[in-house]
This record gives C-alpha cells, structure tokens and sequence, in this order.
C-alpha cells in the first residue's frame, strides 16, 4: 500500500490514507451490499469525516458532508443521506461473532435500531458498549497505524468537527 499523505485544504485538514478493508458480507449481508454498492456509484467519494472522538471513533459517510470548492456543505437533489436502494433505513443485522472488540472495526451509525443509511464509523478501541446498538460489517485490516497516526495531529472543535 502506498504511503500517507497530508496536505491543508483552505480551513480544512485533507489526509490521504490507504485503507484495505474487510468486508464480512456473509454475515451481514444488507448492510455490506449496500456499502459495496454505495462505494460502486462513488456516492462516498468526496464525503468528510465529520466527527472524530480521540481514542473512541472516526464517523462519515454522509453525503449531506460532501465538501465543496468553497469548503461548504452540498446537498444533493435526491435524498442525499439515503440508502442505497431507496429514501427508507434499513434493518440492523447483529451477530455475536461481530463485536466491537478491536480497533479498525467498521460499523453502521445510526439514530436508533433498524435506521441504518449510509454513515459509518471506524473504532481506534474496543467498544463494547456499541454491540447490539450498530451492525458491524467489516474492518481494517491494512494502513489502520498510519490512519491513526495521521489523526492523532488533526484538531476538534467542542462539537467533535475536525
């Protein structure tokens, strides 16, 4: 995997880490086929973190958060913070072999059970008090030290915003 990268974006921050993922789609087939399809139609690319929580999680995903030549937020046309195969959320898909026992562990974020989109967190720690709360469908399995290193330098504001 190629190296790090790093450089300021007008105000914001702008890192560049490869990231492999694994995906455990037999187990959590939902929620990985709608990541997988999300990634297919680049409807990630050019998402922001928006939230970062030293020693607990990284959240996006978001298309709401897509950042503009100006460093606004964009809103898109169709209901930007849907699914992938329609406006309505989709069920959570928990499974005791899935747990957020490590860091690198990829996770659905979500406003309840069963409102699952397309907003996903990364782990830096075990989080067990997230089992049973968020599917976790895959996790990081190459690049999570330099992912780490890279945003141990990035500030936040008081609501968490990097």
């Amino acid at each position: 995997m190629s190296k790090s990268s790093r450089k300021q974006n007008n105000n914001n921050v702008v890192i560049t880490v490869p990231l492999l993922l694994e995906l455990h789609c037999d187990i959590a087939p939902r929620t990985c086929t709608n990541f997988l399809g999300l990634c297919r139609r680049k409807r990630y690319d050019g998402t922001i973190f928006h939230r970062l929580i030293p020693n607990f999680m990284i959240q996006g995903g978001g298309e709401k958060m897509k950042q503009t030549e100006n460093n606004q937020s964009a809103s898109r046309k169709y209901n930007a913070d849907a699914p992938l195969w329609g406006p309505e959320p989709f069920e959570d898909e928990f499974d005791q072999r899935l747990k957020h026992d490590n860091e690198g562990i990829v996770a659905m974020a979500n406003s309840g059970p069963n409102t699952n989109k397309q907003q996903f967190y990364i782990t830096f720690n075990s989080c067990a008090h997230l089992d049973r709360k968020h599917t976790v469908f895959g996790n990081i399995v190459e690049g999570m030290k330099e992912f780490n290193s890279a945003l141990s330098k990035v500030k936040t504001d008081s609501k968490d915003r990097p």
